[in-house]
């Protein structure tokens, strides 16, 4: 008897071999995607938490990339009277406070910008228009106006124009 001989029994079991091989790496190929998935979801860390983001009738945006060692701190979260208020800290330079609220369309963001900061300056080269400065009482302050949402920024970090253009660059809806 040939040993390399095919017959019925030797060709179904290849047919159930393969079959069973195109089984699991159907497996393989979904656990996979579904990993990339999860890492691609969560590879922004920290999100606006549930309880918090139902209540709000606006466009959130978190931001992505923060300066130096910043990080947002999970438990700042805060939404009152429709404005969001949320946190980031590096444990050494300061706080960063971001507050998001619904544009107002009543609101003439260059006559505003004028009364707020002492040194105004526009972003250049990102998504949102933005201004950064001193504000009149010697603190730092970010705006960036979406089509829907107003953000501010205010720190008393010692922060650069780079790093706000980071700011500005790293926000996601």
């Amino acid at each position: 008897m040939d040993e390399h001989a095919s017959g019925p029994h030797q060709t179904r079991h290849r047919h159930i071999l393969l079959k069973v091989l195109a089984g699991c790496g159907f497996f393989v190929l979904v656990l996979v995607g579904l990993l990339i998935f999860l890492v691609h979801r969560n590879s922004y860390g920290v999100a606006i938490p549930r309880n918090i983001a139902k209540n709000l009738s606006f466009d959130t945006y978190m931001p992505r990339q923060l300066p130096g060692n910043y990080k947002i701190d999970d438990n700042s979260y805060t939404a009152d009277l429709g404005v969001l208020m949320f946190q980031a800290g590096d444990g050494v330079d300061g706080t960063l406070t971001f507050t998001e609220q619904q544009r107002p369309k009543d609101i003439n963001f260059g006559q505003l910008y004028k009364e707020l900061f002492s040194d105004g300056r526009t972003l250049s080269d990102v998504p949102y228009p933005s201004v950064w400065g001193k504000t009149k009482d010697d603190r730092l302050a970010l705006s960036i106006v979406s089509n829907k949402t107003w953000i501010l920024m205010t720190s008393d970090a010692s922060l650069k124009e780079d790093d706000m253009q980071r700011i500005v660059q790293g926000l996601h809806p």
